[in-house]
């Protein structure tokens, strides 16, 4: 599955290079940013995982344990003592699961952001007088890579590479 999203992503990005390279520049402006916000969000999910893993390990050790031998935590009338224990051990797994969420939540927050707020990126790379002239209401990617193709539509490059840049 991996590959074939390599595959496509790499295929799409050599025929946007080939039908028109100025484009294509444009548009992958926002990787960087894209690639960052994502590896910074899978760090803080990833270890945020690891602790809410081990644990419910430790809770699920505790049950296995209390179960096999449940002859002698009755007899010793530790029920109340073991429960408490499993209880301590279930709130730390829910504790660091809703920061994980809050993590992820956060991180895909601005990953959108990254995503839908890139018209800045237009005023970098656009040197043409019509980059001021763009309604605040086109502020995403697919904005940046219309208003760009139609700037270059109306230098009179080829709206058919310019279309299949977009598509690609």
């Amino acid at each position: 599955m991996s590959a074939f999203f390599m595959g496509s992503f790499f295929a799409g990005f050599i025929i946007a290079i080939i039908r028109n390279w100025r484009l294509a520049l444009v548009i992958s402006t926002i990787i960087p940013c894209i690639a960052i916000a994502g590896g910074a969000m899978n760090k803080f999910v990833t270890d945020a995982k690891t602790k809410q893993l081990a644990a419910t390990g430790r809770g699920a050790t505790l049950a296995e344990e209390v179960i096999s031998s449940v002859r002698s935590a009755h007899a010793f009338g530790t029920q109340k003592k073991l429960a408490s224990l499993y209880n301590d051990a279930n709130e730390e797994t829910n504790r660091v699961g809703q920061l994980s969420a809050k993590y992820q939540g956060f991180g895909l927050g601005v990953f959108f952001f990254i995503i839908c707020k890139s018209r800045f990126y237009l005023d970098l790379v656009s040197t043409t007088p019509e980059a001021e002239n763009v309604p605040a209401s086109t502020d995403c990617s697919y904005a940046l890579a219309f208003y760009y193709g139609t700037t270059l539509i109306l230098r009179k490059y080829s709206a058919f590479a310019i279309t299949n840049t977009l598509t690609s």
